[in-house]
């Protein structure tokens, strides 16, 4: 692809920014329908109120599943910006993504310019699936307290 021209720059990044947008909200969905079925599973086994550990143990669980799921974010949009020539390695392109996922901001990893609008997407989509993470742990920590409460 020309990403010189701009003819087709602007509608291919468009394109493309559709395409990593949909599939980190498809990975996303994901993560949070693991939690939902596993927590399920697990909450329901208790029959009183769970304990502290169990608590622990029940909440570390979902963060580390969300987080695989934003790994997983990160590594699609990295390997997007290394498919087009945006960043010079895979190593690099997976940094940039996760610092602009998170906002972190810029770092000293060459970036092509041309591309710049394609990451200013992730830095908008990166805070709104830590937001639902944020959401699905509220959930899960609503979901244990209300085994605490008399029946």
């Amino acid at each position: 692809m020309d990403w010189n021209n701009e003819e087709i720059k602007i509608p291919a990044l468009l394109f493309l920014n559709l395409m990593l947008s949909l599939g980190t909200v498809f990975l996303h969905t994901c993560g949070g329908s693991v939690v939902h079925h596993v927590g399920a599973r697990i909450i329901t086994r208790f029959h009183k109120a769970p304990s502290i550990l169990d608590e622990t143990l029940i909440v570390s669980l979902v963060v580390v599943i969300l987080s695989t799921f934003h790994f997983l974010e990160v590594l699609l949009w990295g390997v997007a910006y290394y498919w087009i020539g945006a960043v010079g390695s895979l190593f690099d392109a997976g940094y940039y993504s996760l610092t602009t996922y998170t906002t972190l901001g810029p770092t000293d990893v060459a970036f092509d310019q041309r591309f710049r609008g394609l990451a200013g997407f992730e830095s908008l989509i990166g805070p709104l699936m830590i937001a639902w993470s944020t959401a699905v742990i509220v959930t899960v920590l609503g979901r244990l307290a209300a085994l605490k409460q008399p029946k």
